[in-house]
């Protein structure tokens, strides 16, 4: 049997061999190599020598049910290989039908600088980022034993490799009738609520809410002020119209007893003629 790899590092060694290769190899490359023993078993164990790694075994799918997906980024491609090998080792003494780890895209950035702002200003350097990716699928499992699986990786997981879970949970035809179903929401609800996401949306809307309202009444202000003025218009028009009509009446009166008196008159200096 090959001799098991020390589970713990010492910083004095790890120092030691960054010491002695420079900077020639990654401090993530270090410190896993300075985690093997050396040896003919073990030389690139880690790396590319698969025929040293022991088999793993696959099961197959009995009915095709998805129940979680393993996605795993990295920028070494060495170390991501590492932990997925790892990942579907721990699977398979789990029992979970799975698939190989599959290549995905790698996904490469580019970016072009300036040297120096002075001297150096018409002369550009290129930089790029590589991100490679992996994923495995899983079938036909519990979600318990889903839910090991992942706390596992997480536990035991290899710097430099970053790793994000997608389950799928099934339930009865009748939970929403269930007073479970309620209880599930409403913790749901809160865990919602304590994250930063939903506490802004929630914000959000009570600002909304509270906007609108004050709308609201700013307008019914507006339309019970236009109401009055326009109740104080008609009745300024009112009495306009009765201190028009009282004016004419008056006028009218004026001029019949000018008339009369002016008839009185005439027939007083006919009378004495005669």
């Amino acid at each position: 049997m090959l001799p098991a790899p020390r589970a713990i590092l010492r910083p004095f060694q790890v120092f030691s061999i960054q010491k002695r290769h420079g900077s020639g190899m990654s401090r993530v490359e270090v410190a896993m190599k300075a985690a093997i023993r050396d040896g003919p078993h073990f030389k690139n164990t880690i790396w590319t020598a698969d025929e040293h790694l022991p088999p793993i075994a696959y099961y197959p799918r009995k009915h095709g049910i998805p129940c979680a997906v393993l996605h795993f980024r990295s920028h070494h491609p060495r170390l991501l290989e590492l932990f997925t090998y790892f990942a579907t080792h721990t699977g398979s003494a789990l029992g979970i039908p799975m698939s190989q780890p599959i290549h995905l895209p790698t996904q490469r950035s580019l970016w072009t600088v300036i040297k120096g702002p002075f001297a150096h200003k018409k002369s550009q350097e290129n930089f790029d980022r590589k991100v490679y990716k992996r994923a495995i699928k899983a079938w036909d499992a519990h979600p318990a034993v889903i839910g090991y699986w992942a706390e596992y990786l997480r536990e035991h997981q290899v710097p430099g490799v970053g790793l994000r879970v997608s389950r799928w949970e099934r339930a009865p035809l009748g939970i929403t009738s269930d007073a479970a179903f309620n209880e599930i929401r409403e913790t749901s609800e809160k865990f919602r609520l304590a994250t930063s996401r939903y506490q802004i949306v929630t914000l959000g809307d009570a600002i909304v809410k509270t906007e609108i309202a004050a709308a609201l009444d700013a307008l019914k202000e507006t339309q019970d002020a236009a109401t009055r003025e326009g109740e104080k218009t008609g009745e300024s028009s009112k009495e306009e119209s009765s201190k028009g009509k009282s004016s004419n009446e008056q006028s009218s009166k004026e001029q019949l007893s000018k008339e009369q008196s002016k008839n009185n008159k005439g027939g007083k200096s006919k009378s004495g003629r005669s």
